[in-house]
């Protein structure tokens, strides 16, 4: 039989369902043909095994045959089907017989279909055009190995050392790359004058003088330690040793942070407030009978009652009144502002201001 089809390769989009594939192309046995299926996503390809993957029918003439899938190509799969007749001759001559013509026309058309099938793969092949007498011969598997196919003043295909990495250079990386300098390569990336100049640099005192820190700041930036630090801001060496919450102040640490609570208990104490700056203050002697026990310290609290007038009064509005003595006790309560002990030198005697 005559060959008059040229052409031996199909493909068929999956899609989750179909099996059966025709292949409308001449072939002699099951095993003369190859099945791939290719994941259109990735262009992954895995060759189908036959009776695994597949069946085929074989019509035995130029009208081919079937594939049959066993699991039908999912959607964005593709099938492919290839003739591949084995590159064997098997047909046979006996001499002094008479002429098989019908053996003789299966061998022709099985030369036939090995020499298209070769055809069909050169087709898919790298080539030079007809005029170009460029040789195409690879450079050796120890010249090649890890580097990329390049080609030569003369045209000729070499190996050239490069990186393994598959990603894409993008077209602005494209502008970085064609750059003849190190400074159009960051005008183009976009550093601007300041950063070049700091690109440049070949110290950190000389990058932080380009970022405008000062002198000063520099000397706080190199120092190694906090003890150095505090020296350098003037406030010595010695580490804050812990934050106290202690309204008089009786440690008297020269390390020790206190209590903003603290600090205005004790201010509180030692200073006439600003709401009691025109309260009544006057010079008395303690009550006797006074139990809350001496010594009275300066800015413990005192009942008015517990007070006897003496001496001067300074009333409300600084207004000034001599000789009290003998006066009823104050209302109110008030702060000592001296020490008063009970004995013969001071005889319980104390300043007071009301408080309330």
């Amino acid at each position: 039989m005559t060959i008059a089809k040229t052409v031996r390769r199909v493909q068929y989009a999956g899609n989750g369902s179909t099996t059966p594939f025709a292949f409308a192309y001449r072939f002699f046995d099951d095993a003369d043909l190859e099945v791939y299926i290719t994941v259109d996503a990735t262009g992954v390809q895995t060759q189908q095994t036959l009776t695994t993957h597949y069946t085929v029918s074989n019509n035995g003439d130029e009208t081919g045959g079937t594939v049959t899938m066993v699991t039908a190509p999912a959607s964005g799969e593709t099938l492919t089907i290839l003739g591949a007749v084995p590159l064997t001759q098997s047909t046979d001559y006996t001499g002094n017989d008479p002429f098989p013509a019908e053996t003789h026309e299966t061998a022709l058309d099985r030369l036939t279909l090995q020499v298209q099938e070769l055809q069909e793969r050169l087709d898919r092949a790298l080539k030079v055009q007809e005029s170009d007498a460029t040789t195409t011969t690879l450079p050796s598997t120890i010249d090649r190995a890890g580097k990329y196919a390049a080609f030569d003043g003369s045209g000729n295909i070499i190996a050239t050392s490069g990186t393994s990495s598959d990603i894409t250079v993008s077209t602005f990386m494209e502008t970085v790359l064609d750059d003849t300098s190190g400074d159009a390569a960051l005008t183009t990336l976009g550093a601007g004058t300041k950063g070049l100049a700091i690109l440049k640099d070949t110290t950190s005192a000389a990058v932080l003088t380009e970022l405008g820190v000062t002198a000063y700041a520099q000397t706080l930036l190199d120092d190694a330690t906090a003890a150095a630090t505090r020296t350098t801001l003037g406030l010595g060496s010695a580490a804050v040793a812990g934050l106290l919450d202690e309204d008089d102040m009786s440690s008297d640490s020269a390390t020790d942070v206190p209590s903003q609570q603290s600090v205005k208990a004790y201010v509180d104490d030692a200073v006439i407030p600003a709401a009691n700056a025109v309260s009544d203050i006057g010079f008395f002697q303690v009550a006797s009978g006074y139990s809350g026990g001496f010594p009275i310290a300066k800015g413990d609290s005192i009942a008015g009652a517990n007070l006897v007038p003496a001496e001067m009064w300074i009333g409300a509005g600084d207004s000034v009144d001599g000789d009290v003595s003998g006066a009823s006790a104050p209302s109110g309560t008030w702060r000592a502002l001296n020490q008063a002990v009970n004995d013969d030198t001071f005889g319980g005697y104390l300043i007071a201001q009301r408080i309330v």
